[in-house]
């Protein structure tokens, strides 16, 4: 397993988890630009993201969500309070885009 701290603060959160050949990133907080850069900066391609979790509905956690998802096209999963969140400040993340979960459920990625 790997783990990079893309950035982490009030100004944006997120997190990039490498395990098991899948490529994660808890919260989009930050731009889809910073995500590409930093990402990079390690080696990673942002097109390669297997799925975004997005933690809770702050924007330091969430703001960049939407174009993230349409920038790299990674799997969107959250909380549904958190979908709608994420989906009134940006409307073109829909419902059918997401993976919803209810708090303390197990997601599966793969195998």
């Amino acid at each position: 397993m790997r783990a990079i701290s893309l950035q982490s603060g009030s100004n944006g959160n997120s997190i990039f988890v490498e395990v098991a050949g899948k490529k994660i990133l808890f919260d989009a907080g930050i731009s889809a630009k910073a995500v590409r850069t930093r990402l990079a900066d390690f080696g990673y391609d942002a097109k390669e993201l297997d799925a975004l979790f997005v933690s809770h509905r702050h924007s330091d956690h969430s703001k960049g969500t939407g174009v993230v998802h349409r920038a790299f096209g990674p799997s969107l999963a959250m909380t549904h309070e958190t979908f709608r969140y994420v989906n009134m400040r940006d409307p073109k993340v829909k419902v059918n885009d997401v993976l919803v979960f209810q708090e303390g459920d197990t997601v599966e990625l793969g195998e």
